[in-house]
């Protein structure tokens, strides 16, 4: 890997490491403040899930690594992702 494109490589590699650990398709995240200056990016990286509000939400992502207890990618660096269970 290359790293042309600076800060935005870290959230590609941020969004790999979600895809690893999220279900294949169908799954309801909630993005908490988008991503910084890639509005499309959750429908590039993740295909087959669906954006949803926090309460229907069964993940969230976001760029705080400690918004919800259940921190399910504590290796990236920008976003991160949660599990929403209660």
């Amino acid at each position: 890997h290359v790293e042309i494109g600076g800060m935005q490589s870290v959230y590609t590699h941020d969004f790999m490491r979600m895809k690893d650990v999220l279900p294949e398709r169908d799954g309801l995240i909630h993005l908490a403040n988008g991503v910084p200056y890639a509005p499309y990016a959750f429908g590039f990286y993740l295909p087959g899930h669906f954006l949803a509000p926090q309460a229907t939400a069964d993940y969230v992502i976001s760029a705080d690594p400690s918004f919800l207890p259940a921190n399910l990618t504590p290796r990236n660096e920008r976003l991160f992702l949660f599990d929403a269970s209660p």
